[in-house]
């Protein structure tokens, strides 16, 4: 099929001439020889996009289908400084390999003549569509809120074309290798001056992941698409609706499926049209009269089926999140049943009170209990690990699980014996040139999983095993299967509480603040809030405490304050990080 984009020349507003996508080229040579900047369409058109410029001469007012066949995250520099935008890419980059699952020839970087361009596959699959430009903007602002310029996706959306000039700076946009983009910004702008034409490897579109699950879709779209592939959030009601009304079971099943999604919030209209796509999936559907009236029965009815319940038993799956504790529906505590279980807490002779200050040698005063949840977020480079690891090691009485998905076997190990025993990293180095394992007596209440792991068997590994802490460095990179984001977070977030509470443990995680929260918009650092982590809304609702490390990384100088506190006094202190045996201790106090 031939495809069509609208392009600009000179500025942005000199928009309105449509060209054969095939025909960029020779616009891009023609702005170089006249030094004109160009742009095009974010999104291209079939030939229905002629006729429609044959009467109207915009694309805002177009009701045809809109076509995308790669993704272009535009980082903006707005006020940052040409370091701090290179900076804030390369951790964007890094976030597409690692929680995005991308090849790094799989994505395009370019230099734009002021921030990046991102360049990679169609990951969420999205399909053409009128409605194209408002999934892709609503999908792109949800997953990736901190690094992309929304305003290049609406439907009349522009963007700069490679290789022709930013008429405010004279630089060009250029393509970066990767060992050109990690040069630094000085050599890219000195690239982007010079504006040659040249062909970089085309990016490889072999095994791109697929996310298609994750757009966020138009209400229309929501309704009518028949999923096959299930998700983990109430796995059997979903498969309910996708075997639709067979006849047997359409009165029992419809029942469930018209109750779970009354308990979880939709509306009688929007069950109501989820009911009919369910009843149109099968020939044996019921009259649609007859539909309504038992929609609205049952929905009045208010009926809560449970995990135990014997239809819904029929579906269950073992990726359900529900699955492991089968608590569809909560159990409702009295007043009794809460009084029993409070005095056999505070009673219980192991209850763990870790009061935090004392291990730095503070007098300060800040309890963490077992059954608790705390989250450690700060800038990177400030020690949040060092942090970490100076805590565990302090904590000889108890049995320690610390899940360091972040450094190496070797360095986590080595920074542990340096805290424990105030040594320098040559001092371990050559102490173990002579000696066999002696020093590992000290740490010896420390047991490390050096590799990501899933929800499902870090609870077994937790039922199985006498841990009185749970230490997670960082959150970010624990497995969850299909989801990513604030989603992702609130499925950690959701069983590390559920472990704290059931095996009464303290459960700790460090945890990445976002790109806004580190800097101002004229490039300077932002003091923490309880706002700070990333996808914050996820984090702070599913913490007991919240402490935020900040400071200066050239300076040995650090504070650990606590940003929420459920039923704790504030905390601010003080430390010393000494660089050379990553040991911290309070001063001023």
């Amino acid at each position: 099929m031939q495809k069509y984009i609208e392009i600009a020349i000179g500025v942005p507003s000199n928009r309105g001439k449509i060209i054969k996508e095939e025909n960029l080229n020779k616009e891009i040579l023609k702005a170089r020889k006249n030094n004109d900047a160009l742009y095009k369409s974010y999104y291209s058109f079939d030939e229905d996009i002629l006729k429609h410029f044959e009467i109207y001469k915009t694309i805002s007012s177009y009701k045809g289908k809109f076509y995308l066949d790669k993704i272009i995250i535009d980082i903006d520099k707005g006020r940052l400084s040409d370091e701090n935008v290179w900076l804030a890419c390369r951790a964007f980059i890094e976030n597409l390999e690692d929680q995005w699952q991308l090849d790094r020839e799989q994505i395009g970087i370019w230099y734009s003549g002021t921030g990046y361009h991102i360049s990679i596959p169609n990951i969420f699959a999205f399909e053409p569509s009128y409605f194209l430009p408002d999934e892709v903007k609503a999908t792109i602002n949800k997953y990736f809120p901190e690094m992309a310029d929304i305003k290049p996706l609406i439907r009349t959306g522009l963007i700069r074309i490679g290789f022709t000039v930013n008429k405010k700076n004279g630089l060009y946009k250029i393509p970066l290798t990767y060992e050109e983009f990690n040069s630094g910004h000085k050599n890219i702008i000195e690239l982007s001056s010079k504006g040659e034409i040249r062909k970089l490897e085309v990016e490889t579109l072999d095994n791109i992941p697929n996310f298609h699950h994750l757009v966020v879709r138009n209400n229309y779209h929501e309704i009518k698409e028949e999923k096959t592939d299930p998700t983990r959030i109430i796995t059997c009601v979903q498969k309910i609706f996708n075997e639709g009304a067979v006849e047997g079971n359409r009165h029992v099943n419809l029942i469930r499926l018209v109750s779970v999604r009354r308990r979880n919030g939709n509306s009688l209209n929007e069950i109501m049209e989820i009911a009919k796509v369910w009843n149109s999936k099968n020939k044996d559907g019921l009259i649609e009269k007859e539909l309504e009236r038992q929609v609205k029965y049952i929905w009045e009815k208010g009926y809560t089926p449970s995990c135990d319940d014997d239809i819904l038993k029929k579906y269950c799956d073992s990726k359900c999140i529900y699955y492991q504790n089968k608590n569809l529906v909560t159990n409702i505590d009295s007043s009794e049943d809460m009084e029993i279980a409070y005095i056999q807490e505070i009673r219980n002779p192991k209850r763990m009170i870790i009061n935090l200050p004392s291990l730095f040698n503070s007098n300060k005063k800040f309890n963490i209990i077992g059954g608790e949840v705390v989250y450690i977020i700060g800038d990177t480079g400030l020690g949040k690990t060092a942090l970490a690891q100076n805590i565990i090691t302090r904590l000889k009485q108890y049995n320690v699980l610390y899940l360091n998905l972040e450094i190496s076997d070797a360095l986590f190990y080595r920074r542990l014996i340096q805290i424990d025993n105030n040594m320098t990293k040559e001092d371990v180095e050559n102490y173990y040139k002579e000696n066999n394992n002696t020093l590992s007596e000290g740490v010896k209440h420390i047991k490390t999983i050096n590799q990501p792991i899933d929800l499902m068997t870090l609870r077994k590994i937790i039922a199985e095993n006498n841990y009185n802490i749970l230490f997670v460095d960082v959150l970010e990179k624990i497995k969850v299967k299909n989801l990513i984001g604030n989603d992702k977070i609130d499925a950690i977030g959701e069983e590390l509480r559920s472990i704290a509470n059931k095996y009464k443990i303290a459960v700790l995680g460090v945890h990445h603040i976002s790109k806004a929260s580190a800097l101002d918009k004229e490039g300077n650092s932002k003091a923490l809030t309880v706002h700070s982590g990333k996808y914050a809304s996820s984090l702070e609702q599913s913490a007991d405490q919240m402490l935020g490390l900040s400071g200066v990384r050239d300076s040995s100088l650090r504070f650990l304050q606590s940003l929420k506190a459920r039923d704790e006094n504030s905390l601010n202190m003080q430390l010393a990080f000494n660089v050379n045996t990553f040991k911290m201790d309070t001063i001023g106090d």
